[in-house]
């Protein structure tokens, strides 16, 4: 017993003598530029009581140097020139330090990563977000050439459809616009991911040309519009509001337009006791000399109310806000 109460004393004295080594924070915290110089890397460090807060602040501090820089890039009108690619491999390599997680933010960030610390002394998380330039450049030019593609694609649809019909040109030209947007933001980003790459001014140019075609043929697109089943003509002004707004021209009905817009409206009113019920449905098609160019149908789940007079203005102001929210929508996005 003795021999094991001496062990025990010894044990308890080394404890003492030689105390437990400080765990040692990481390079990156002590000197960020260090492991993350800006030639190769966009990146902050940031420290708070949770590692979910360190990380939003890290991330809101990236997030705050492209939304400045890239609002200085718009505004200096930088010139874009075709770009280069570099295969090299090495693009690829990575070193991972400590615990990496890669995400995509809600800031529209491409390619941020984050590696977190965890010191006890001060009770605090350290995050470090970052991009490394060589890793997100190739991956944003893979993703700038696919919008590219789906431009042309609809581009070109949109040119071979303006001779008969100008209405579904610019819906193709729309389509196109989409992916214009998305190219171009990109453009801007690897601008400061990358700024050695150069991309086609004249690509950045015609993407950027498409909004003014589209008006241009919406103000050359005449339309008559017919409408049934609306007695106080709340929705058909609603409807000519709504393709005023995107530049066409409205003729009387009788008059000579390129389209013939048709707007019926279905009420479907019975009377189940002392309450009104309807189940109202609307559908508006437009067709040119060629057929019809675009449709689009709504039916509506049962409608009450006390006094048919209360109801009829319930179904007009139910389609109305219907109309305003989805009709224009539907009809650039239906092609």
């Amino acid at each position: 017993m003795n021999r094991v109460l001496f062990l025990f004393v010894l044990l308890v004295s080394c404890s003492f003598v030689f105390p437990k080594a400080k765990r040692t924070a990481p390079e990156w915290v002590l000197n960020f530029k260090s492991v993350y110089p800006s030639e190769k890397y966009i990146g902050y460090v940031s420290s708070a009581r949770t590692e979910d807060e360190a990380k939003e602040k890290s991330l809101g501090l990236i997030s705050n140097y492209f939304n400045t820089s890239i609002q200085s890039v718009s505004n200096s009108n930088s010139v874009l020139i075709e770009a280069n690619f570099n295969d090299d491999s090495s693009w690829y390599k990575k070193n991972t330090m400590n615990r990496t997680v890669t995400v995509k933010s809600d800031a529209n960030l491409f390619g941020v990563e984050y590696n977190f610390y965890f010191s006890e002394g001060e009770n605090l998380y350290y995050c470090a977000a970052f991009i490394d330039r060589a890793l997100c450049a190739p991956l944003i030019l893979q993703r700038m050439e696919k919008n590219k593609k789906n431009f042309t694609d609809f581009y070109m649809l949109g040119q071979k459809s303006e001779k008969n019909d100008c209405m579904t040109a610019m819906r193709y030209y729309a389509k196109a616009s989409s992916f214009a947007s998305e190219y171009l933001s990109l453009a801007e980003y690897i601008s400061l991911i990358a700024p050695k790459v150069k991309i086609s001014k004249d690509d950045v140019e015609k993407m950027a040309g498409v909004s003014s075609r589209i008006s241009q043929l919406a103000q050359s697109s005449s339309i008559n519009i017919y409408a049934t089943g609306d007695s106080n003509a709340v929705l058909k002004t609603t409807v000519e509001n709504l393709f005023l707004n995107e530049g066409f021209i409205l003729k009387d009905f009788g008059e000579t337009a390129g389209y013939l817009m048709r707007i019926e409206i279905e009420r479907n009113i019975v009377a189940d006791g002392e309450v009104f019920i309807a189940t109202p449905r609307m559908a508006v098609v437009i067709s040119s000399a060629d057929g019809n160019v675009f449709s689009y149908s709504k039916t509506f789940e049962r409608l009450k109310a006390f006094k048919e007079s209360t109801l009829h203005k319930h179904i007009e102001t139910k389609l109305s806000e219907e109309l305003k929210k989805s009709l224009i929508k539907e009809f650039y996005e239906s092609i």
